[in-house]
């Protein structure tokens, strides 16, 4: 039998009640998302040992690291990587988070305007970078304006996928070009619902941006194919988790 697990930490604590995560990961967006819904007083743990009860919105600051990972059993998988950006003290407790692109809001840069390669532009705005596009950028002026604004511009103007992976590297690519890893899902078996762009899955197999989905009908063969993963919502709670995998292109 499946056990739904999830261990999330904030800051120095680990949370032993969850009401409900959401993830969302995107190519799309500059930034991934987290919202975890909390009881407002909940069980913590820290260094292995159980603090006691404690109200959670004490235990938790805007800026805190947050780290969550979701699986069956003994089996998780790190869904989400980065910080505290709001908190909303309702009940239940809403926890928004954002990934390293809450770093960016903060980092101030210049530029004069010279031209250089987009991944020279990305390191000298202090990111570690994964994949760039080998292209130059142009009379690129910034005064004193937050690296997030540099990425936006990246996005817009350049027509670039600009995100984060989970280990905090940014990418600025021509969209559709990166493929990170495989998926494969047989419509019927591990597909809860399908629609032409869209399949909700469950949390098994693992499934991000930029990965292949191999897409198997055993009932009408000519719908198979394989197909560039642009984004996925993952949901955790008590009625379950799924995924919402939204495919592009067919490669």
């Amino acid at each position: 039998m499946f056990v739904l697990q999830s261990q999330i930490s904030i800051g120095a604590y680990r949370f032993t009640r969850i009401v409900e995560v959401e993830v969302m990961r995107s190519v799309h967006h500059l930034s991934a998302t987290a919202r975890l819904q909390m009881p407002v007083s909940s069980v913590i743990k820290g260094e292995g040992e159980v603090l006691g009860q404690e109200e959670t919105a004490r235990a938790v600051n805007i800026g805190d690291p947050v780290e969550i990972r979701l699986g069956y059993g003994r089996e998780n998988h790190l869904e989400f990587k980065g910080y505290v950006r709001r908190i909303n003290r309702s009940t239940p407790l809403e926890i928004e988070c954002e990934d390293e692109f809450y770093q960016t809001r903060s980092q101030e840069v210049s530029f004069s305007g010279q031209t250089v390669k987009i991944a020279e532009l990305l390191n000298d705005c202090g990111l570690s970078v994964g994949e760039a596009a080998d292209r130059e950028v142009r009379n690129f002026v910034v005064d004193k304006q937050p690296v997030s604004e540099v990425l936006r511009r990246l996005a817009v103007e350049c027509g670039l996928e600009v995100f984060f992976d989970l280990d905090g590297k940014v990418h600025a690519v021509v969209p559709g070009s990166r493929q990170a890893g495989t998926v494969k899902y047989v419509l019927h078996r591990n597909v809860i619902d399908a629609d032409s762009s869209e399949i909700t899955a469950f949390l098994q197999p693992y499934a991000e941006p930029c990965m292949v989905a191999g897409i198997t009908d055993e009932n009408y063969p000519e719908r198979d194919g394989k197909f560039l993963v642009e984004a996925v919502r993952t949901t955790f709670g008590k009625n379950g988790a799924r995924r919402r995998i939204s495919l592009g292109k067919k490669i």
